[in-house]
């Protein structure tokens, strides 16, 4: 990737990340609107969403017989709970 393409990727999660109302990121707005904690929701909530995501990505990868981006998934789990 060149420093531009980087760049532009960050942009991209930037302004993604970034929430419209008041420039308040999401976590903010979405911590004011369930009445939650920002500590909460950055230990607790977005861990355990984004493992069932990247799960979820490696059994639709398995039932394609794509093992070799399944994995990499595998095995970065184990040997993040070991």
């Amino acid at each position: 990737m060149h420093k531009n393409e980087e760049f532009g990727a960050f942009l991209c999660i930037f302004f993604t990340m970034k929430g419209l109302k008041g420039g308040k990121f999401w976590w903010q707005a979405a911590s004011d609107s369930w009445g939650l904690s920002v500590s909460f929701i950055s230990i607790i909530l977005l861990p355990i969403v984004g493992n069932a995501a990247e799960h979820a990505g490696a059994v639709i990868f398995a039932f394609r017989n794509k093992l070799v981006c399944c994995l990499p998934v595998v095995v970065g789990n184990n040997s993040l709970s070991a």
